[in-house]
């Protein structure tokens, strides 16, 4: 328990602290909603689910209905834009049906679109086409989704409900007439551009006559496609290296990874086996990839990826009914794509029922995204469930409890008791989720600033009636010096105390990190994420069972958010106050237990080297050193092998 005497003086630095960054120049955000297959238009499949489809997509405008209201009321933001990745289910608008009745069709559904769309309250709609938008996967009959797209614009336009249309994929904006250059067509906002890229025939799967999957034969579709595809790209290239933009985001429909369907089958079940027959055709360790594609096009296409200014590329396209294929990339049987591509992939659940029906677990829902001022993209899952939308257990339990404050704080403020408002708007910093902390950061720097501040209360009030009362300029320096040595005697006082309150708090905690990888800084990235996925792993494990009571199971993840003002508060406040300060925060956040090291890499040698080092910070004691090296085929392997043993290394030195 807190003695007043700690609460008091933690409180006075954590408020100048944020004060010294609240008082920063604040930056401009977006914020966005990505939706992907809701196959609203497949009139036939496999299990009927069109009805079902349709109150799915009514219940998501009604649900991001929702989060503008709450957005809103939170901090006066909303969503920039939703984004449509592809699989309205055109396909089957105008299948099995004459060339002159296509059109009509098309308009219809655009008009049932349009309907649904117009109850929306984010006005901007951006699309970029899917596999099923395509009659027989065909890029040939990317006509049909051109063509929907303009009813649907036309429709939207006569209905005058501020809904806005855009096409990133539009097939005009593409063409020159050989005189100037193309036209750009991205979207844009402020510095940030967003990309639409057309990969909807990259499965570029070879069909029988009835329409069947081909599974004897050379490929075709692959070798027909090519010039096409490898356009595709480069159109997206173009537009990447656009100078007007500082930060990039590409829309898709079809990620480049493992399909999961095609990880569950063995080697030699179709369409597997078809594709190891072709893998000097696509490259061999793509065999299981979604894209069935030449390596040329893949080259291309990871020029974009390791663009740095490409920072978030989003996708959707997969069926999968396990929540976990959405939520990290650990389920891959290839481990040799670019880390850049699961670095900054975001693949969106389906909203379709297609292919989960029956099924124990589903996953459907839709991708809420965050992009910070230096690009930096946060994603989050709603998914659409029987009681309704929801996130994930572990996401809306920080949440809820952020809300809870950030609402006491609001019932405090509105009291006027704003040393409590305060301190709820503190908590409420905590989310993990980007809106809701700036929201909590705002309200915080609003209280602070509300409140009298301790120089106006301790310091200009006694000098100015010094001052009135004739004081010397000597007797005022005495009284400034004096009032100085108090607050310093005050801080340092409090020191001892303070220190056993901070190992409290880092008492058990893990510091993961930094992981210095020379020379790319690439895998030391990637074994801080590999680590984190171990201990969640772990967890899920021991959760369930009562084992070791009275100790703790796990280390808990030390998360710091104070970095930054560490920084601020050594370059305002001058000299040696300033680096007191500054140190006075970091040790504030320091954990118990630390895992970091060196990672050493070349694409020039077949071999990795580790260097991980697991230290107890309290007693200044090393744990364990690791010296391991790895052939750079099996890197991943090495990184959960090497991760894994620093956990249980320390799992066993706690329970000691």
């Amino acid at each position: 328990m807190k003695t007043p005497s700690i609460s008091k003086g933690w409180n006075c630095l954590i408020v100048f602290a944020f004060y010294v960054f609240l008082t920063c120049t604040a930056h401009a955000q977006v914020n966005f909603v990505q939706i992907t297959d809701p196959h609203i238009f497949d009139d036939i499949n496999e299990d009927g689910s069109r009805l079902d489809d349709k109150a799915a997509f009514a219940s998501f405008i009604e649900k991001i209905n929702q989060r503008v209201v709450e957005k809103k009321a939170e901090d006066g933001s909303t969503y920039d834009f939703v984004v449509v990745t592809g699989d309205l289910g055109l396909e089957q608008l105008v299948k099995g049906i004459d060339e002159g009745s296509r059109g009509n069709r098309l308009k219809a559904g655009a008009v049932e679109l349009a309907s649904l769309i117009g109850l929306s309250k984010i006005s901007t709609w951006l699309f970029v086409p899917g596999n099923n938008d395509l009659l027989d996967e065909n890029p040939i009959n990317i006509k049909y989704y051109y063509e929907f797209i303009e009813a649907l614009q036309e429709v939207v336009k006569a209905a005058e409900n501020r809904i806005n249309i855009i096409d990133l994929c539009a097939e005009d904006n593409s063409k020159s007439n050989g005189q100037s250059p193309p036209a750009k067509k991205f979207f844009q906002i402020r510095n940030y551009a967003f990309v639409g890229f057309n990969d909807a025939s990259f499965k570029n799967s070879d069909l029988n006559p009835d329409g069947s999957p081909l599974r004897v034969g050379p490929p075709r579709r692959i070798n027909e496609n090519f010039d096409l595809q490898m356009k595709n790209v480069a159109d997206v290239s173009r537009q990447v290296n656009d100078k007007d933009v500082q930060y990039v985001y590409v829309f898709h429909h079809i990620p480049e990874i493992d399909d999961p369907y095609f990880v569950t089958l063995d080697d030699q079940q179709e369409p597997l086996k078809t594709r190891r027959t072709h893998e000097q055709l696509i490259g061999g360790v793509y065999v299981y990839s979604s894209w069935f594609v030449k390596t040329d096009v893949r080259k291309e296409w990871n020029k974009i990826v390791t663009n740095q200014k490409v920072k978030g590329v989003f996708a959707g396209h997969f069926h999968d009914h396990k929540k976990s294929t959405y939520q990290n990339f650990d389920w891959l049987r290839s481990r040799l794509y670019l880390s850049d591509t699961t670095a900054k992939l975001h693949i969106s659940p389906p909203l379709a029922l297609k292919k989960q029906r029956g099924q124990e677990e589903q996953a459907r829902g839709f991708q809420e995204a965050y992009l910070d001022s230096e690009g930096k993209v946060t994603t989050r899952i709603f998914w659409f469930e029987t009681a309704g939308w929801n996130l994930s257990a572990e996401v809306a339990e920080v949440e809820v409890a952020s809300h809870k404050q950030f609402e006491l704080g609001l019932t405090y403020e509105g009291l006027n008791r704003l040393k409590e408002a305060e301190a709820a708007y503190f908590k409420a910093t905590e989310s993990n989720w980007p809106p809701t902390r700036q929201a909590a950061v705002t309200s915080l720097k609003r209280v602070i600033e509300n409140q009298e501040s301790f120089l106006t209360k301790n310091v200009n009030g006694p000098l100015g009636v010094a001052w009135g009362a004739g004081l010397t300029a000597v007797g005022t320096a005495l009284v400034t010096a004096a009032l100085t040595l108090i607050g310093l005697g005050f801080v340092w006082g409090l020191s001892i105390p303070l220190r056993r309150h901070w190992k409290k708090k880092g008492h058990n905690k893990l510091k993961i990190g930094p992981f210095v990888d020379t020379p790319n800084g690439v895998s030391g990235h990637r074994f801080e994420q590999i680590v984190l996925l171990i201990h969640g792993r772990l967890r899920t494990h021991f959760k369930p069972r009562k084992l070791m009571k009275g100790v703790p199971r796990l280390p808990l993840i030390a998360k710091s958010q104070s970095a930054e003002v560490v920084e601020l508060a050594e370059s305002v406040v001058p000299g040696a106050v300033g680096k007191y300060i500054a140190s006075v925060l970091k040790k504030k956040d320091q954990a118990q237990y630390s895992i970091d090291g060196v990672i050493h890499s070349h694409k020039w040698w077949e071999n990795c080297l580790f260097f991980v080092s697991l230290r107890d910070n309290y007693d200044d004691r090393l744990l364990k050193n690791w010296h391991e090296v790895s052939s750079v085929r099996h890197i991943v392997v090495e990184e959960r092998k090497l991760a894994f043993n620093a956990l249980k290394r320390l799992v066993r030195y706690m329970h000691k």
